[in-house]
């Protein structure tokens, strides 16, 4: 089970940096389609549900 935990929170850290980046394109004026950083908050809110809900 350690595995599955290991995994999950090594995704969620991938989604975040994924994040942070595209976050620092929008503010510098290089991302025009913000829409990918609602995705991948929205992304990142699943992936720490299942985690914490297993039962869902």
């Amino acid at each position: 089970m350690a595995t599955k935990t290991t995994a999950a929170v090594t995704d969620i850290g991938t989604l975040r940096h994924e994040l942070y980046l595209l976050n620092m394109k929008k503010i510098s004026g290089e991302l025009k389609e913000t829409h990918k950083i609602k995705v991948l908050k929205k992304q990142i809110a699943r992936e720490l549900t299942a985690m914490n809900n297993p039962t869902l």
